[in-house]
């Protein structure tokens, strides 16, 4: 507590922070999930407004927003621990990161097919590449001996020039 002491943190900032940190996620997403403004978290002070504490209390039920403002209970659920008031923010909770998880892995869906095409085009484009360097090998290669042959058809009808040489 005294690192946040030292950066000037309100409890309930840190408190809030705590939070963002239990879900796993980042205050910017905290903040868009709330529909706050950028910088929220940065700036609340040790109050927070009904409305803002209502926009906060939409878009995460499971936590306890009497922890959040004073400290008491604990950061989900209501202060009875174990009661039906605390199962159903946790199952809202809950229901909320499965509908993340599911946006996620559908987003990651998405990436994979695209990188999935990508790859089709890329193996596509090396087959292509290699029947043509096959090609012109064997253009080479028909060119290398047409040239042998034709030098060997000029030795034979060109003998003098062969017994000039001994």
């Amino acid at each position: 507590m005294a690192d946040l002491k030292a950066k000037k943190i309100s409890g309930t900032q840190a408190r809030l922070r705590e939070f963002i940190d239990y879900l796993d996620i980042d205050v910017k997403e905290f903040e868009t999930a709330t529909g706050l403004a950028n910088g929220f978290v940065s700036k609340v002070g040790s109050s927070i407004r009904d409305a803002t504490l209502d926009k906060i209390r939409h878009a995460y039920p499971e936590l306890n927003t009497n922890w959040l403002l004073v400290g008491e209970g604990t950061m989900t659920g209501s202060e009875k621990s174990g009661t039906t008031a605390q199962i159903v923010p946790d199952i809202a909770y809950i229901d909320k990161l499965i509908e993340r998880l599911e946006t996620t892995i559908k987003e990651k869906d998405v990436e994979l097919e695209r990188i999935t095409r990508y790859t089709d085009q890329l193996l596509s484009a090396k087959d292509e590449a290699l029947i043509l360097w096959k090609e012109k090998a064997n253009n080479y290669e028909k060119k290398i001996s047409a040239g042998v042959g034709e030098l060997a058809t000029k030795r034979q009808s060109q003998p003098h020039v062969e017994q000039a040489r001994k």
